[in-house]
């Protein structure tokens, strides 16, 4: 602060200790105005120190307590997610190795049928070409006729009527054989004659028939 500023601020504060010592009506309106100025700041510092900074601090560890248990809330979830999550990867697995092991299978199955439904693997079955054959049935086949395709709803049947003659035990163990070859896809129709009355005496040989059916696998 400067000189003449300093000589004003005292030639005024002279002039108010002038005007209140010789006028009682401004010594008055004086005293109201400190007291109202000192009441004023007694009511400021009591709002500000024992109302409203506690109120303050309350709500300063309130909001600190909340993020607290926020993170710690977080942290938990984390924590209880974790093995569940790795659980569910490890079934994802297991389910995974699962359909990898049925795909192998069904492709499998499929390459078995198809050779199963071999037209070649067929025919040396029927006519007894085949090591595990227990007969020959060569010149006992006496016709083959190519039936009607069957369709199913996964795969196809090709029969084909066999017509032959030979001995009755001859022609069990052909039908056993017949029937225990996976390459068969059925055997219907079967039928045996015993020989006519005037060649019961010259051969024990009966007639048969049967319908023989090929597995043909679908696309």
């Amino acid at each position: 602060m400067d000189l003449p500023t300093l000589n004003q601020l005292t030639r005024h504060f002279r002039r108010l200790q002038f005007i209140l010592r010789n006028d009682s009506e401004a010594r008055t309106q004086f005293r109201i105005l400190v007291l109202g100025i000192i009441t004023c700041l007694m009511v400021y510092y009591v709002g500000a120190n024992v109302v409203i900074a506690p109120k303050k601090e309350k709500l300063r560890v309130g909001l600190a307590r909340k993020a607290e248990l926020a993170g710690l809330g977080g942290n938990r979830q984390l924590v209880e997610i974790g093995p569940r999550i790795a659980q569910l990867e490890q079934k994802k697995k297991v389910i995974q190795d699962d359909l990898a092991v049925l795909h192998l299978r069904e492709k499998f199955q499929r390459e078995q049928w198809l050779s199963l439904g071999d037209i070649a693997r067929f025919n040396n079955i029927i006519f007894t070409m085949t090591p595990a054959a227990p007969i020959s049935v060569e010149g006992k086949l006496r016709q083959m006729n190519l039936g009607e395709k069957r369709t199913l709803e996964m795969y196809d049947e090709q029969p084909i009527r066999l017509s032959g003659k030979d001995k009755y035990h001859q022609v069990l163990l052909y039908l056993r054989y017949l029937e225990n070859s996976p390459e068969i896809g059925s055997l219907d129709n079967l039928t045996i004659s015993a020989p006519a009355v005037e060649e019961r005496g010259k051969s024990d040989a009966v007639d048969f028939s049967l319908l023989v059916s090929r597995i043909i696998l679908k696309d």
